[in-house]
């Protein structure tokens, strides 16, 4: 059985939207129980398709593949900005589960003399004297 699923909505001969998805399987360890799930990576309607129950037939179809491969649940990332697909999301049953914290390696940083892309922050250097601490 495939693992990654690319489907595809149409309308009248038009693609109205489509799903990219893929099973996770991670075993069990000593910290945590076995977890199946499908992580949905995209999911996009056309702008002129909104509002017209495409969204609803593709996570639909996102249960068929779940439930097709007994998985535990479906997960997707929803950026805080995107209030609309947030509450599109929670219509249709996705609820919050856990908070993702993301954090940049300190070697990726931008020099102090550029400008960041939107949206970032740059902090400045902490510089930390105690003796023995480095």
């Amino acid at each position: 059985a495939p693992d990654c699923f690319i489907r595809v909505a149409e309308c009248d001969d038009d693609v109205a939207g489509f799903t990219i998805s893929e099973i996770h399987d991670i075993p069990q360890c000593f910290f945590k129980l076995r977890q199946r799930y499908l992580h949905v990576s995209q999911i996009e309607v056309h702008p002129d398709r909104r509002r017209s129950g495409v969204g609803a037939a593709l996570v639909a179809d996102l249960d068929a593949i779940a439930e097709r491969n007994t998985l535990d649940r479906i997960e997707l990332n929803v950026s805080d900005f995107n209030s609309t697909a947030s509450r599109f999301f929670a219509s249709h049953g996705f609820r919050r589960f856990g908070t993702r914290l993301v954090r940049t390696p300190s070697t990726k940083r931008w020099p102090a003399d550029t400008k960041p892309p939107n949206g970032f922050v740059i902090l400045s250097k902490i510089h930390y004297d105690e003796p023995g601490i480095q």
